[in-house]
């Protein structure tokens, strides 16, 4: 995986770290209450600031189709930085949702991308995107890994030290 992070990202990849493993994903069928609005995965950690040094990849382990739920893009939105609303709080058990603002969103077209399983879809981790409904009668399952570039000065645990501004403090 991270051979497809490094190629995509144009980042060798002992500069790549592996910040979170999704292990496995599951999606039900019509199921609503674990389903994100629009989003960037960058926004619930902020590890690194600028958009090209985190990658996302996502990876369906079933053919994703629209009725499967493929995932929902806003192509060129990698290059905003993190705008977020928060829609939920931090609860037991519950993720809070950082949604995209609409204002952002009606500046980028909508693209869905059905994918067949075991291929990967790799995108920038500032990348606005959604899941879509699975309304088909399967569970769609899928890997999500995500990496950042660790040896850069908008790497968070660089921006802690004392010779670079923390920008989020």
């Amino acid at each position: 995986m991270e051979t497809i992070a490094s190629k995509f990202s144009k980042i060798k990849k002992e500069n790549l770290s592996i910040r979170g493993i999704i292990g496995l994903r599951m999606d039900f069928p019509n199921d609503t209450r674990n389903s994100y609005g629009w989003h960037q995965d960058s926004a619930y950690d902020r590890y690194n600031i600028k958009s090209k040094n985190g990658v996302v990849l996502w990876i369906p382990l079933i053919d994703t189709m629209i009725n499967e739920g493929a995932l929902e893009i806003k192509p060129k939105s990698h290059s905003e930085k993190n705008v977020f609303i928060i829609n939920s709080k931090w609860k037991k058990f519950h993720t809070p949702q950082l949604t995209v603002p609409k204002k952002y969103l009606d500046k980028y077209v909508t693209k869905i991308v059905p994918m067949k399983r075991n291929s990967c879809l790799c995108m920038f981790a500032n990348l606005f995107h959604k899941s879509g409904k699975n309304i088909s009668n399967k569970v769609r399952f899928t890997v999500i890994v995500r990496f950042n570039k660790i040896n850069s000065k908008d790497f968070y645990l660089y921006r802690k030290s004392k010779t670079y501004k923390n920008v989020y403090n």
